[in-house]
This record gives structure tokens, C-alpha cells and sequence, in this order.
């Protein structure tokens, strides 16, 4: 048992609420960096979560931005492809230009020869530039002929072409009778010939499967009228003669010419609602007709 009367020793009084105190602080600047480090890893750990979600969403984008990419790419080089191939056409359609632009100007070439070898007459005549006739076979003449005309700016010309033929007309040698025909004067009254006389003749186109054409009457020396059915006839082959052009046109065909008749002179006649536009006779000789 201790003796109470015993002194006490002074310093044990003072360092008993020292060591408690540093014991207490201690305690709470533990609990304190315990509290920071728990502290400071939980934010860690947000900032960790939301980079990831960003990273994630940037990755989409740029996965999206590369596809748009791509598709970017592809219209480019279909762009790319579609101007290679109109420069091609370009090309193309510029030399077809050019082709067409030298065949132009060799037809103005040409049209200006032809203008300087066969000049125009008045503003909107009509002219016989060259005219051909010759036999092609019994009672057949051959027509070859260039007409032009100066219009510009006007209609076309229509009308139709008209042969008119003046020659001799032989006529048949009178029928002999069977009591003139005994006793040798059979020989004698053959051997007369018919009568000729001086005709003009209108000549149309020959027809299929004739040697001659058909003939009307045509001024005051005339043969005589053709029958009803060669007049009514006379209308179809007039549509061979029929003429529709601008400034130039070539015509050909055949003329028959009736049995019995040798044309001298042929006179063509250009028509137009019934009046002559344009004439010209070419002379046929002995020569011309064999």
C-alpha cells in the first residue's frame, strides 16, 4: 500500500496531458490524410470515367468522319471520271466542228464557182442554163437540162416544163384497092409516098412499155388534135415535168415522138401558172436523129 504521505514527483503531472494531446493530433492529421488519399483516388476515378466516355465519343466521330471521308472520295472520283469523259466528248464534238465548219466553207467555195460560171439573172427569174436532147431509140428522145434562179428570201419555185416540137409530119401513102393491084400497078401505087407537111407538137414523157409519146395540138400549124384517150392519157406523164426548187435543179428524162414525125427545133418552156418563164429552142439536125 502506498504511502500517502510520500512526496510527489512535480514533472509526471506535466507530461500526462502532453503525450495525450500529441497523441490526438496525430490521430486526426491521420484521419485527415486518410481522408485526402480517399478523397483524391475518388476523383481519380471520376476523371478517369468521364476522359474514357470522351475518348469513346471521340472515337465515333472520328470513325464517322472517316466514313464521310470515303464517301467524299468516291464522288470525287466519280466527279473525276464523269469530266474525263466530257472532255473526250468535247473533243469529239470540236473536231466534227471543224470537219463540218471546212465542209462548209468548201460548199461556199463551190457555190461561189458555180455562181461566177452561171450568174444569176433578176431577183427571182428563172433561167435555162443548159439543155441536151438526143435519141436514145425509135421515136425516143433523151432531155437533159439545168435550171437556176436567184430568190434569196423568197418561196420556192413551182411549175412544170413544156416541150414544144416543130417538124416535118410524113403522113401514110393512101391504101391501095385489090383491082389496082393486077396487071403490075399494085408496085407502082405503093411506091407513092404520103403527103408532109410542116407541124408543132407539144411532146410529153414516153410511157412504160411505148416507143412514142403522146402528141396534142399546139399553136396555129398543128397536127391535128390527138384522140379523146390520148388527151385524157396526157395527164399522168405531165406529173414527170412538174418542177419544185429553190435556185438550182437538174432535170432528164424521155420524150416520145409520134410515128411519122422528125423534129427540127425543140423549144422548152419553163411554166408557171400557165406563163412562160423561161425559153430556149435548140435546133436538131439530120445528124442528132440517127
Amino acid at each position: 500500500m502506498p504511502d500517502a504521505t510520500a512526496p510527489h514527483h512535480p514533472s509526471e503531472g506535466r507530461h500526462a496531458p502532453f503525450s495525450i494531446g500529441l497523441v490526438v493530433v496525430l490521430c486526426v492529421l491521420l484521419g485527415l490524410v486518410a481522408g485526402g488519399a480517399a478523397t483524391w483516388f475518388w476523383l481519380e476515378r471520376q476523371v478517369q470515367q468521364a476522359s474514357g466516355q470522351q475518348l469513346l465519343v471521340l472515337e465515333q466521330k472520328v470513325q464517322q468522319l472517316r466514313l464521310e471521308l470515303d464517301i467524299e472520295r468516291a464522288r470525287a472520283n466519280e466527279l473525276h471520271g464523269q469530266l474525263v469523259v466530257e472532255r473526250s466528248t468535247i473533243k469529239g464534238l470540236e473536231s466534227a466542228l471543224g470537219a463540218a465548219q471546212s465542209d462548209l466553207g468548201a460548199a461556199n467555195d463551190k457555190l461561189a464557182f458555180y455562181d461566177q460560171l452561171l450568174p444569176p439573172g433578176p431577183q427571182g427569174s428563172v433561167g435555162i442554163r443548159a439543155l441536151e436532147i438526143f435519141p436514145v431509140g425509135p421515136n425516143l428522145l433523151q432531155y437533159r437540162l439545168l435550171l437556176a434562179r436567184n430568190a434569196q428570201g423568197r418561196k420556192p419555185f413551182e411549175g412544170r416544163l413544156q416541150f414544144m416540137a416543130r417538124g416535118v409530119q410524113r403522113e401514110p401513102a393512101p391504101a391501095v384497092s385489090a383491082g389496082a393491084a393486077q396487071g403490075g400497078a399494085a408496085e407502082s401505087a405503093a411506091a407513092l409516098p404520103g403527103r408532109s407537111r410542116t407541124v408543132t407538137l407539144e411532146l410529153f414523157p414516153a410511157r412504160a412499155g411505148s416507143s412514142a409519146g403522146l402528141a396534142g395540138e399546139a399553136g396555129p400549124d398543128t397536127a391535128d388534135p390527138a384522140p379523146a384517150g390520148q388527151a385524157t392519157a396526157a395527164v399522168a406523164p405531165v406529173a414527170a415535168l412538174v418542177l419544185a426548187f429553190d435556185q438550182f435543179q437538174r432535170s432528164e428524162g424521155v420524150l416520145g415522138v409520134p410515128p411519122g414525125f422528125t423534129p427540127d427545133h425543140i423549144t422548152v418552156n419553163v411554166l408557171e401558172d400557165g406563163r412562160v418563164r423561161a425559153s430556149t429552142t435548140l435546133e436538131l439536125t439530120s445528124t442528132d436523129l440517127l
